[in-house]
């Protein structure tokens, strides 16, 4: 049943009023300053945002669009070709997220993750596209920073060598 994939929240209505925030995103010695929205207490990022911040490591990504079935498929191992507009940082404007019906693969599998649409962009959860890559993400909360570590699987492994 392809509509799996799509979650929506009972009770919390097909939108939602959300802030244009800027998030800290760092990855090795990189920072990267962009546009997040905080809904339900999860940040949602742009997908380009994400691929622009992935490319050229092990987690590398482009993506392709497909109008006709409405669906954004993920391709692994290709380095993302950017269309312009990655990685700006957030307005502090008020906008409309609306929960949208884009569907999302990777290599052609479906993944499931909750997507808004805002002006036309979809965002989704940092965590539900470095999951389906597995690759780790790690909260800094007295630094209000994101770690993106692509070498890391996305959950601890109990046997990995730490130190």
């Amino acid at each position: 049943d392809m509509y799996d994939s799509f979650t929506y929240y009972p009770g919390s209505g097909f939108n939602k009023k959300t802030i244009a925030k800027t998030q800290t995103v760092c990855l090795g010695g990189q920072r990267f300053n962009t546009v997040a929205y905080n809904i339900d207490d999860n940040n949602y990022f742009k997908l380009r945002d994400i691929a622009q911040i992935l490319s050229g490591t092990i987690k590398t990504f482009d993506i392709k669009y497909d109008g006709a079935t409405n669906s954004i498929d993920m391709l692994s191992f290709y380095d993302y070709a950017s269309v312009g507009g990655e990685l700006t940082p957030g307005d502090g404007v008020t906008r409309t997220a609306y929960s949208s019906s884009a569907f999302l693969t990777l290599d052609g599998v479906p993944i499931k993750a909750t997507c808004y649409n805002i002006d036309g962009n979809n965002y989704f959860k940092l965590r539900d596209i470095t999951d389906a890559l597995d690759c780790r993400v790690e909260w800094d909360g007295d630094n209000q920073l994101i770690w993106v570590i692509p070498a890391r699987t996305a959950y601890d492994d109990p046997n990995e060598i730490v130190g």
